[in-house]
């Protein structure tokens, strides 16, 4: 998972947050048929991931915070080898597809070159502006124009399609959306906007799918954010668990647990193989 900075949930100024890594090691590292044993405390697998942490993760290192997107199964392994606790999980949202509902917003594509006009970045980077400040209560991650850009627009072999979206009368942008076509639906990876315009995105997602033939639209996100969603239909929608648990590093000193519980605010774009 790339490292990004964070913009809130902390009282830390902006600037002291160096990078985010991921929480992965355990995970990383299967071993042979029988040789579980090398799960223990005392065994290899303790000692890669120990090593990683206390030379990457926490006050004084490189990275304040690590977060990742562990299954069940990975969790409870780094759990019991005393790395991890939990803070929050991921559900998967679906909505089905329908044409649009709200004639008055419309959309438009965005780095149709490859890269951001200097307008969309003053677009993008006026919708951040307003999610960081709305989001003061939580753990968010930078989404400004030079992140979009480097998660989305750089990276090989997967295509994204971001989206600006805005009331048809010449009005100020409501926020961005990033989306990524499968042969089943359609996935909402990022919004950038004030969360009052979430439910706006989503039905842009939910038109785009209908227009593709894509029966529904799926969606990523912390369980404990799920009421920021508030004006997107959630009546519609249907809400799965996923059996992924977002960690917080107990291994070596670093911001309190609590201040992270229930506070993450993750998206399906917040993971590097989505």
């Amino acid at each position: 998972m790339a490292a990004c900075a964070l913009a809130a949930g902390h009282d830390l100024p902006v600037e002291s947050y160096l990078d985010l890594v991921a929480l992965g090691t355990v995970a990383d590292l299967a071993p042979l048929r029988g040789e579980n044993r090398a799960l223990v405390r005392s065994g290899p697998l303790q000692k890669v991931s120990t090593t990683f942490i206390e030379n990457e993760v926490g006050w004084g290192r490189s990275h304040r915070f690590g977060f990742g997107f562990p299954n069940e199964r990975a969790f409870k392994v780094a759990e019991r080898l005393g790395l991890y606790t939990a803070v929050d999980s991921v559900v998967r949202i679906c909505w089905p597809a329908r044409a649009a509902s709200d004639p008055s917003l419309i959309w438009r594509e965005l780095a149709a070159g490859g890269r951001f006009s200097a307008a969309e970045s003053g677009a993008i980077d006026a919708c951040w502006q307003v999610m960081a400040a709305a989001f003061a209560d939580a753990v968010l991650g930078v989404r400004d124009a030079a992140w979009l850009a480097y998660r989305y627009l750089e990276r090989p072999h997967v295509e994204y399609e971001l989206m600006l979206v805005q009331q048809r009368a010449g009005g100020e942008p409501l926020g961005v959306i990033v989306v990524r076509e499968h042969e089943t639906h359609l996935e909402v990876l990022d919004m950038v906007g004030a969360p009052a315009h979430f439910g706006a995105l989503v039905d842009v997602a939910r038109d785009r799918a209908w227009a593709r033939g894509r029966p529904r639209v799926e969606l990523w996100l912390t369980r404990s954010q799920l009421h920021r969603l508030a004006g997107a239909d959630l009546d519609a929608a249907e809400v799965h668990d996923m059996g992924i648990t977002v960690p917080a590093n107990v291994h070596t000193p670093g911001p309190p647990v609590e201040e992270l519980r229930d506070r993450w605010f993750l998206l399906g774009g917040d993971a590097d193989f989505t």
